[in-house]
């Protein structure tokens, strides 16, 4: 005889795998009788005030009043009348509480009425609260477009969901709430069945992204987030999702999170152009740290990302002062000069490195806002930070990547000609400021390509290039304008001194024996030169460099390995 299943363990398992999914979510969950007031709060509401549950309880809607800034508490009682009215499809405001340190804390309040009394009046209310501190903190414009992106950040209530990658690349959806329907617009049985339809969904144009950010996510085990579009019911709309992943036992990867529709703040944006408030809002969901600087009594406070940022400890004693002695000592003054220029701004905004106690130098973008006493006096700062080393070191690569032949690592022909602008202006504000350019060009290289191959050519230019480099000045700028011709800019050197530069540079490079992988013997170059310098009677930048480059085909006609200068020198 068997045993009879106990129904409540199926309900036990399923409330636990909610539990997790909230968990991931970092929510705080409240639970309100609208009529009699009791009220249900979770250890994580509490946590996100800086309290237990337990040093709040008994609870009941009067905690949650204590806690709320009095003029939220007016937007919050006409966003429950517009909802329990019909006029909204849920209840959502953004709230200021008072966190256990003193501080306000932002809070994204949302919920929705599960029944209702005998005499249809609202009764039970569920929903959640979610700390937008840090988001709410980074926006420092004080003008109405600010303000009002502020009040429209809250995302509405959309699908909870747990998601899967198995290390063979199969996706799945284990678990997704009832708001699956309305987010993509298939029930959870079809998801659950076949979670390869969601591709069908999601906007052509944006598929590839999106997948591309799921797979780094599982890569790194890092945050997933996202604003994408999807078609439904041959209508595109807007979706936001981010989610928490972890590892499973067999290499999987699954996440915990929520998507949401986005859509009628995307149209709020696309209609006040602030694209830059939304890039602040991602960079939110990154590590940005907060802060608040109190003038009177020369004290700060961090939030923990902060002493992340800059590798100190937790119970590190935090000062204004001791702020500005990790801040590096070149950059100093510049944020002396940003704090006492805030009062007249409103604000500051500022890039500048720090040094971490292991030496380490760090960029970090800091925006900060001000609060003024009763008298008008600037009380306190509060702001934010962020480390945007990596976006530092990719910003110098690029500016590097746009100036520099990849393979000879000199100056491009872009950014040889901008040089040589740069100094051609100074020679116009300076006429005794004069420069000599020299066109340098390898005798017969294409011999070597026909003969070795491509990869030996690109050898002997590599090595032509390091020795012309230890050659020549280093305020001398060297480029590669194409192929086996290449140019240097000589700044205050007359013709004359070029040419004598050049000679010893042309012997230099006949004497080299260039050893390359493959080839049995030392291979030998010559290269012809053509010089010119800057003149009265020049009318463009670039009449120097085509002097030279005639002279460098007179080089060529007069039989190679040769030094020319051009001869009309007097203009």
């Amino acid at each position: 005889m068997s045993a009879t299943p106990d129904p409540s363990a199926h309900y036990k398992s399923e409330i636990q795998r909610l539990q997790s999914i909230i968990d991931g979510t970092r929510a705080g969950t409240w639970e309100w009788n609208v009529q009699t007031g009791e009220t249900r709060f979770n250890e994580r509401w509490a946590n996100m005030l800086g309290y237990s549950l337990a040093e709040l309880e008994p609870t009941s809607i009067d905690t949650w009043l204590a806690l709320t800034h009095p003029d939220d508490l007016t937007i919050s009682e006409k966003r429950l009348a517009e909802y329990f009215a019909g006029t909204t499809d849920f209840y959502e405001c953004v709230i200021r509480m008072r966190h256990k340190q003193g501080q306000w804390v932002w809070i994204e309040d949302r919920g929705k009425l599960i029944s209702r009394s005998a005499d249809n009046k609202p009764e039970w209310m569920t929903g959640t609260h979610i700390d937008v501190t840090e988001a709410h903190s980074a926006r420092v414009e004080r003008d109405e477009v600010s303000r009002r992106i502020e009040k429209i950040s809250a995302t509405i209530p959309g699908v909870i969901y747990q998601f899967t990658l198995s290390p063979e690349g199969v996706l799945g959806f284990p678990y997704s709430s009832e708001g699956m329907e309305q987010i993509y617009g298939v029930s959870q049985e079809e998801v659950r069945e076949d979670a390869e339809i969601l591709k069908k969904i999601i906007h052509p144009d944006d598929l590839e992204r999106v997948l591309d950010g799921v797979i780094e996510s599982a890569e790194q085990l890092t945050v997933w987030h996202d604003e994408y579009r999807v078609i439904i019911d041959g209508k595109v709309e807007w979706r936001e999702g981010h989610s928490t992943p972890e590892r499973m036992a067999d290499g999987g990867t699954i996440w915990h999170g929520i998507i949401m529709d986005v859509t009628h703040r995307k149209k709020l944006e696309q209609e006040l152009g602030v694209y830059q408030g939304r890039l602040e809002q991602a960079q939110a969901i990154a590590q940005i740290g907060c802060w608040e600087a109190d003038i009177k009594h020369q004290s700060a406070w961090w939030s923990d990302i902060n002493y992340d940022i800059f590798g100190l400890p937790r119970d590190y004693e935090l000062t204004m002062e001791t702020f500005l002695q990790h801040v590096h000592p070149d950059d100093v003054d510049m944020v002396k000069r940003a704090e006492a220029q805030a009062e007249y701004q409103n604000g500051y905004e500022i890039k500048h490195r720090i040094v971490r106690p292991n030496g380490e130098i760090r960029w970090v973008h800091e925006i900060a806002s001000i609060e003024y006493d009763d008298n008008g006096a600037v009380s306190r700062f509060i702001g934010t930070v962020q480390d945007i080393t990596d976006y530092k070191k990719l910003e110098e690569k690029l500016r590097l990547q746009a100036s520099t032949d990849e393979l000879t690592r000199l100056a491009n022909r872009r950014s040889f000609m901008q040089s040589l602008a740069h100094e051609y202006a100074r020679y116009e504000r300076h006429p005794e400021a004069v420069a000599s350019v020299l066109m340098l060009d390898i005798d017969f290289f294409k011999r070597i390509n026909d003969t070795f191959g491509h990869a030996v050519g690109d050898d002997v230019l590599v090595q032509l290039a390091q020795l012309m480099a230890e050659r020549f000045r280093k305020t001398d700028m060297l480029g590669r304008l194409g192929g086996e011709e290449f140019a240097v800019l000589m700044p205050h050197t007359l013709a004359d001194e070029a040419e004598q530069v050049a000679e010893l540079v042309r012997q230099a490079i006949a004497d080299m024996d260039i050893v390359v992988n493959g080839v049995e013997r030392p291979l030998s170059i010559t290269i012809s030169i053509g010089v010119s310098q800057f003149l009265p009677s020049d009318q463009r930048d670039d009449e120097g460099l085509l002097r030279a480059d005639k002279a460098l085909y007179q080089a060529k006609s007069n039989g190679r390995n040769k030094v020319v200068a051009y001869q009309n020198k007097k203009g």
